[in-house]
């Protein structure tokens, strides 16, 4: 009889803290909308609805590359920023994985840019990554 107890209160705190959201994380989307104005729970249009708002299709690479210096992106620890993918340039922003915390969510934004040197489009892409 105690052993039962003393396994169903273990089985319980076990359940409990897999229950908790893991501590330390930070959400990739609340770490994009340090550079976006993200609306609440947004997903990969209004991201990149979002995205659009501050760089316009058509805008030179130049003042892409300028935006990208101001809001520190690629330099703050946050994202990682690859130029000259080709004709592309890509915005990485992980979310800071909480303790336990297996599996975590990111954004990959494709920036492609014309031979005229304008952007074209922006692709952004939500992937996990994990075990």
């Amino acid at each position: 009889m105690r052993r039962s107890v003393v396994a169903g209160c273990v089985a319980a705190a076990a359940v409990a803290l897999l229950s908790l959201p893991p501590l330390g994380r930070e959400p990739a989307e609340a770490r994009l909308s340090r550079y976006f104005e993200l609306p609440a729970h947004p997903d990969t249009v209004a991201i990149r609805a979002a995205i659009l708002r501050r760089i316009p299709l058509g805008s030179s690479r130049g003042a892409f590359r300028r935006f990208v210096s101001n809001e520190r992106i690629g330099a703050d620890g946050r994202s990682i920023f690859g130029a000259d993918q080709g004709d592309a340039d890509v915005i990485r922003v992980d979310e800071k994985p909480g303790l336990l915390q297996m599996v975590t969510a990111s954004y990959i934004i494709s920036f492609d840019f014309a031979e005229t040197g304008t952007l074209d489009s922006v692709r952004v892409r939500h992937v996990f990554t994990g075990p």
